[in-house]
């Protein structure tokens, strides 16, 4: 195993020699996004879930109201989006505030763009009444799956609740910055993949934005308005293949197929929603 690991290793290195302006120019791209963009909207959710986590609140939420705590608990999954919010789950299931079958739905039904990252977006770009109409559907869409799917569940085990102390605090911070330290450098492998056809970004298109949303992503908001909020339904709905790389690198427990398919059956209801209301 460890040989192939290195010889992995040189072909990678061998890759990135041979095709090293294009690499050099994704990674600069790459980055600036992350952090104009990314990095201010997504970590200080990461590290709120996380101290949530740690402090035991959320625990005595779900505890003391388990309706609420659901609540509380899809609010949070669709602010951190996909694959943020798989790291959290994964700690939610191991402190027994929701059973596999619970997060497994959780992520698949809110699991799309991360509502942080798409907000930052919004404010980016000059926004019409008709942006926010599409901001509203692409939620509804969501519940509306989520509460079709969903089961009630049968509590068989007490709620771990943790206190926050100055350990907890620290262990919020780095599991947050590991968290998304993983999603950023996933994001530049997968992109790395691209570096032998540089013109797939140099002719950004719908296309390119399911290989990964978060460079060409700004594309969209160039087009003409059919095609415009058509593509933007379609693509926040489905998020991009990267996404679920990223997935299968967190947890490779994760059924993936199974959230393949949910978010077609988000994107197929969100279009038709978009359909009646914004066209």
């Amino acid at each position: 195993m460890k040989k192939i690991w290195i010889l992995l290793y040189f072909f990678f290195f061998f890759y990135c020699f041979l095709f090293y302006q294009n690499v050099t120019q994704l990674t600069a791209d790459i980055t600036q996004t992350f952090l104009q963009h990314v990095f201010p909207s997504l970590f200080p959710m990461l590290l709120l879930s996380e101290l949530f986590l740690s402090s035991g609140l959320l625990s005595k939420i779900v505890e003391k109201n388990s309706k609420i705590g659901e609540i509380f608990l899809i609010f949070l999954t669709g602010i951190l989006g996909c694959p943020s919010a798989l790291p959290f789950l994964n700690r939610c299931q191991k402190m027994h505030l929701i059973s596999k079958e619970r997060k497994d739905l959780l992520l698949c039904c809110f699991g799309g763009v991360s509502f942080s990252y798409l907000s930052s977006l919004l404010l980016y770009h000059q926004t019409t009444e008709k942006d926010g109409i599409l901001f509203f559907l692409l939620y509804l869409g969501e519940f509306f799956l989520y509460f079709c799917f969903r089961k009630k569940e049968i509590r068989n085990e007490s709620y771990l609740c943790p206190t926050l102390n100055r350990s907890s605090l620290n262990k919020a911070i780095l599991s947050s910055g590991k968290t998304f330290f993983l999603i950023f450098s996933t994001t530049l492998l997968w992109n790395y993949f691209f570096a032998f056809f540089p013109g797939i970004y140099e002719r950004i298109s719908p296309l390119t934005m399911w290989i990964e949303f978060s460079y060409s992503g700004f594309y969209v908001h160039q087009l003409p308005f059919f095609q415009r909020y058509f593509f933007l339904t379609l693509l926040l709905s489905f998020t991009s293949i990267s996404v679920f790389f990223q997935l299968v690198i967190l947890d490779k427990d994760y059924p993936i197929s199974s959230h393949i398919k949910m978010r077609f059956l988000i994107t197929f209801c969100n279009l038709l929603l978009s359909l009646l209301f914004l066209f």
